[in-house]
Order: structure tokens, then C-alpha cells, then sequence
């Protein structure tokens, strides 16, 4: 069998330069330190360990070993708070593509009339209306049987809106 490199064992001594340089470019590059490049293939095998099981009440009680009582890990064993959603954001615009989420009313922040055949219809400020539509920044709403359209901005939707979401979000 043939064998390529010097016989005296020299033809290792390239190899080894090239990872050395290797993990220099590695220090450099990433600014990595000489620990963490010695976990890299640590960590990289842990990627594919299986999730280890969760440990019953029964298993945490007792020492799997000898069967005495485990030592008191209680106090070092802290819950983590559970994840909070981020704020909601009110968007007007994806508000109108979801009529689910609408209210039903909004009130009205200033007076209006509604125009109707059988003469106008006024509303005052805080007055009930029931919300028809979302078009761009305008909603139409309904009071007494006449449709108006009535500026986003001149209604409590946000609020609403906004108070359906803290609502469900148990806060």
C-alpha cells in the first residue's frame, strides 16, 4: 500500500498549521474565544439530542440512585413568567378587512346629523350608533334608520377596540 507524506511522520505538521490558522481566522472573524470554539462541536451534537423528559413529582421526591429523598431543590428552582403578547397595535386598516372584530356601536365624540328622507336626524355627542363599514378612514354607522359617515377619529373605535384586546387578553 502506498502512503503519501514523508515516512519520518513531517507530513502532519501542515495539517495541524492549517487549523491553527483556521482557528485564528475563526478568533478574528467572529471574535470568538478559545472556550467557545472548543464547544462548537458541543453544541452543534446538542442540536440533535432528544428533549429529555419531563421529571414526574414522584421522580423529583425521591434520588433515582438510592431511592433517599432528593435534596431540597425548591428554593433554587424558580417558575419562569410566562410569555406576555406584545401590545396590541391598532391598525384601522386591517381593522376593515376584519368585521369580526368590530364592534357592534361605537359612540360618537361630537354632535351630527344624519340626513334622511324623513328629514334630518340629529345625534349628540356620546350618542349610540350602530358601525356599518370601514372604508379607508371613515366609517359608516347607522342612527335611527339613516346612514352617515363619520371620521375614524370622531368615534371611541380605538378605545373599543383596543378595550376588546385587553379584554381578551386577560389583562
Amino acid at each position: 500500500m502506498k502512503m503519501h507524506g514523508k515516512v519520518n511522520g513531517s507530513a502532519w505538521l501542515p495539517s495541524l498549521l492549517a487549523i491553527v490558522v483556521l482557528t485564528l481566522l475563526l478568533l478574528v472573524v467572529f471574535g470568538a474565544t478559545p472556550s467557545e470554539i472548543l464547544q462548537m462541536p458541543q453544541a452543534f451534537f446538542n442540536t440533535f439530542k432528544p428533549a429529555s423528559a419531563p421529571r414526574t413529582a414522584a421522580a423529583d421526591a425521591t434520588d433515582s440512585e438510592n431511592g433517599s429523598p432528593a435534596p431540597d431543590s425548591s428554593a433554587a428552582a424558580t417558575p419562569r413568567p410566562s410569555p406576555t403578547p406584545p401590545p396590541y397595535v391598532f391598525d384601522l386598516k386591517a381593522l376593515s378587512s376584519s368585521p369580526s372584530q368590530w364592534p357592534p356601536t361605537v359612540a360618537l365624540k361630537a354632535d351630527m346629523d344624519f340626513p334622511s328622507i324623513h328629514g334630518d336626524r340629529h345625534a349628540t355627542a356620546g350618542t349610540q350608533v350602530k358601525l356599518l363599514s370601514i372604508m379607508g378612514q371613515n366609517l359608516t354607522v347607522e342612527f335611527n334608520g339613516a346612514d352617515g359617515i363619520v371620521p375614524a377619529d370622531g368615534t371611541d373605535l380605538k378605545e373599543r377596540v383596543m378595550a376588546a384586546h385587553a379584554h381578551a387578553a386577560g389583562n
